[in-house]
């Protein structure tokens, strides 16, 4: 059963007047979709939510649930169905909260996902007076339907490793996951053995593979296991030929783990377990190749401009390395130590590989280890005249960083999201800071799911 909570009270054409009571037998017309990629109608006066229903298709629902002015149902029977429905492709759709797109075609979800943007951000899109200036919408950058992800996280619950189910923290054990990498999918059954399951307070597991097919296991538990465990883990791993390894107990870390490799072009990243990385990486190659044209387009068109860049949330230098090879001095901020000695550790070696050929030559970078979500995170800056600053944020957005860009001085500012919503909530406090959209464009970085990686480019008036 698909569980979920009622969306936010939203404005009604209707009078503030008390509404009749909703009348589930009549038919709902689903006219677009939700941020999370749930169909959405109007019926009585009421918002109605819809999951895993399209845009065209008329419904009749069941088991409505109801708040003041809004519905949450589930499908009875789809009186009219949309022609861009196919059947999915994986045996635990709507069972597994991971997937919410697989009844969609491909090509589809990249056109409901690009309305999604447009219609959020439509009043945050810049056109001037005369219409002659407006924002640059470039075409989405895709990925590969399925096999993309190298990074997979499984829940533990009541002894069972798996996905969480939709809507709820039971979880659903599976023996595959079409949009993981294969290599990984092959491991899932390791995850299953005793000896992994009766880890006391074991909470989960995080499968990785790198570029080279380099595999590694993370296991986060409440409390370190003891020496035994420990070696017992190491051995039945060994025996599935997993050496790369990380445990998390508590305030403890234990591991048996090697560098991992992502490459970008003419960059090399080093990487362990825990370290964040996104999960796709093609996707993640178009975004910095995106990036840097942007870059270069604008920013990049008076080459005196090219000075001083400012990355902030720079992880282990996925953005900051590249802004180095084109700026005179970069400085990267991050809140996570381990992240920054990696980002450290990844110029190094980058500076290393650059001496015989100098293709991938990095310029002046500093990194600087600073809570962002802090109000004195621009106090720690040496200077503070930017050229561009670089925002990539976790969901939480970048409110506090946002609400303060006036504390620096920036011509350009590009933000890279996983979030819409939050983004939309600094784009606005940007737009009272003078900031414009020049560009922007979506990113299939979660084929199959609602979920909309944006890159938006903003520039000072």
């Amino acid at each position: 059963m698909i569980r979920k909570r009622l969306p936010k009270k939203t404005k009604s054409a209707v009078s503030k007047q008390a509404l009749k009571p909703f009348d589930a037998t009549q038919l709902i017309d689903i006219d677009r979709l939700s941020h999370e990629g749930d169909g959405i109608g109007f019926s009585q006066g009421y918002t109605v939510t819809v999951p895993f229903s399209l845009p065209g298709e008329t419904i009749l629902i069941k088991h409505p649930k109801y708040d003041e002015r809004s519905v949450l149902a589930v499908i009875d029977k789809i009186e009219k169905v949309s022609d861009k429905r196919i059947e999915p492709a994986c045996e635990y759709f709507a069972q597994c909260g991971g997937c919410d797109l697989q009844h969609v075609d491909y090509q589809e979800q990249i056109e409901l996902k690009q309305s999604q943007f447009l219609w959020q951000f439509k009043d945050l899109l810049y056109q001037d007076l005369k219409g002659k200036k407006k924002s640059k919408i470039e075409k989405p950058l895709l990925s590969e339907p399925f096999e993309y992800r190298h990074r997979i996280r499984l829940s533990v619950n009541d002894g069972k490793i798996g996905f969480k189910q939709a809507g709820s923290n039971n979880v659903i054990q599976v023996d595959s996951c079409l949009i993981t990498h294969p290599l990984l999918q092959a491991k899932l059954s390791v995850s299953q053995d005793d000896v992994v399951t009766q880890l006391h307070s074991l909470q989960s597991v995080e499968w990785l593979i790198d570029d080279n097919e380099q595999i590694a296991i993370r296991l986060i538990l409440k409390k370190m296991p003891n020496a035994t465990k420990l070696a017992q883990l190491s051995e039945y791993l060994a025996e599935h030929e997993v050496h790369n390894i990380r445990v998390e107990g508590g305030s403890e870390i234990w591991q048996n783990s090697e560098n991992l490799t992502q490459k970008i072009e003419y960059l090399t990243y080093q990487y362990r377990p825990g370290q964040f990385t996104q999960v796709n990486t093609s996707v993640n190659q178009k975004m910095i190749a995106q990036a840097q044209r942007w870059i270069l387009d604008s920013v990049g068109k008076n080459e005196a401009k090219l000075n001083q860049a400012l990355d902030l949330f720079c992880g282990m230098g996925n953005f900051t390395l590249m802004l180095a090879k084109h700026f005179k001095h970069t400085i990267g901020m991050e809140g996570a130590k381990e992240s920054i000695q990696c980002a450290l550790q990844n110029t190094k070696e980058n500076q290393k590989q650059s001496e015989p050929d100098k293709k991938s030559e990095l310029n002046e970078l500093t990194f600087l280890k600073q809570d962002l979500f802090d109000p004195s995170w621009h106090e720690r800056l040496g200077f503070k005249t930017f050229d561009l600053v670089v925002l990539d944020p976790p969901r939480a957005g970048a409110k506090q960083i946002c609400s303060d860009i006036d504390k620096i001085d920036c011509d350009y500012l590009l933000y890279i999201s996983c979030n819409q919503a939050t983004l939309k909530r600094d784009a606005q406090l940007l737009k009272r800071k003078n900031f414009v959209i020049e560009r922007a464009g979506i990113m299939d970085m979660f084929a199959q799911t609602h979920h909309i990686e944006t890159m938006v480019l903003f520039k000072k008036k």
